[in-house]
């Protein structure tokens, strides 16, 4: 498995050095990229100073299974006139694995993966690899979803009972926590795995259980409901796969 930083200034320096620390002895090939030519070193590759032309070019040579950047926190105020600079990659590059690590992470320990998918869609794989990215990366990964009761409850309501609404939100939920077990028990073969279980819309709740608790990572799919909303909504560091 092939890691590329690419490192946009001196601060992301010490983002490295985190890095190289939690993936060593751990069978990945870690490049250095950097688009600062005054960084530019016999360890750190330089194609261009233009962040864009670098990431199409390492993915077109290197293939790489993750990309590294850096998160920079963006005034709220700003966001709402211009994307953050990690969106518009994102937007850029739909098909590519990023981590973006937050700008002033000090170390990647508590990892949140979260759980918010269509009922047409296989998550197993994605939960293998973000188990995966969790060990390679020295953290303790903790599978997270939320149950949008509410939801269900003002489509119901309209043709059920207040009781007969609340007996069929009860087995759906439980349902639900089930199938997301299975697909856990099939994507780690078996190993344990912590599961959090949320009330609530997910894509407020969870951002919210994630910065209470203080992870310091959350992975997501390509495939995640509302991925915009959760890569705007959550301040730590993301990785998404």
């Amino acid at each position: 498995m092939k890691f590329v930083f690419i490192i946009e200034d001196k601060n992301d320096l010490p983002l490295v050095e985190i890095i190289k620390e939690n993936t060593k002895h751990k069978n990945i090939e870690f490049l250095i990229y950097t688009i600062d030519e005054s960084l530019k070193e016999e360890s750190f590759k330089f194609i261009s100073s233009n962040l864009e032309e670098t990431i199409k070019e390492i993915l077109e040579e290197e293939d790489p299974y993750l990309i590294i950047l850096h998160k920079k926190k963006v005034d709220p105020f700003i966001s709402i006139i211009s994307k953050p600079e990690y969106i518009k990659i994102l937007d850029k590059f739909k098909k590519a694995n990023f981590l973006f690590l937050d700008e002033n992470a000090k170390k990647i320990e508590k990892v949140g993966v979260i759980i918010d998918f269509e009922e047409d869609v296989d998550y197993t794989q994605f939960l293998k690899e973000a188990y995966e990215i969790s060990s390679i990366l020295d953290g303790e990964p903790e599978f997270i979803f939320s149950f949008y009761e509410e939801y269900y409850e003002m489509a119901l309501i309209k043709t059920h009972t207040e009781e007969e609404a609340k007996d069929i939100i009860n087995q759906m939920r439980q349902e639900k926590v089930e199938l997301i077990k299975t697909k856990l028990a099939t994507a780690l073969d078996g190993k344990p795995a912590k599961l959090k279980i949320l009330s609530g819309d997910p894509k407020k709740r969870i951002p919210l259980y994630l910065h209470e608790n203080k992870f310091d990572l959350a992975i997501l799919s390509h495939n995640t409901n509302h991925l915009d909303n959760y890569v705007s909504n959550i301040e730590i560091s993301i990785a998404i796969i």
